[in-house]
Parts: C-alpha cells; structure tokens; sequence
C-alpha cells in the first residue's frame, strides 16, 4: 500500500509540474492519464 501512496505522490508533483507549464506536452498529459487509469483499478 506505501508503494501505491509513493505513486499517487509521484502523480500529484508530475502533475502540478505540468500545470505550471504553458503548453504541457500532450504526451505527459496522457501519460499522466493512463497511470491515473492504472491506480483507480
């Protein structure tokens, strides 16, 4: 369970990372997408 806390830590700072930029990447955004998918499994 610590593991999957670690990464929805990890989740959170990738994406306030993405936020502050003005044009994200559209393949962060997705990557961000498909691992938020993965974890509410």
């Amino acid at each position: 369970m610590s593991g999957r806390l670690s990464d929805l830590s990890n989740l959170s700072n990738l994406y306030h990372l993405l936020n502050k930029q003005e044009k994200p990447h559209p393949s962060e955004a997705h990557k961000l997408l498909t691992l938020l998918s993965l974890l509410s499994d």
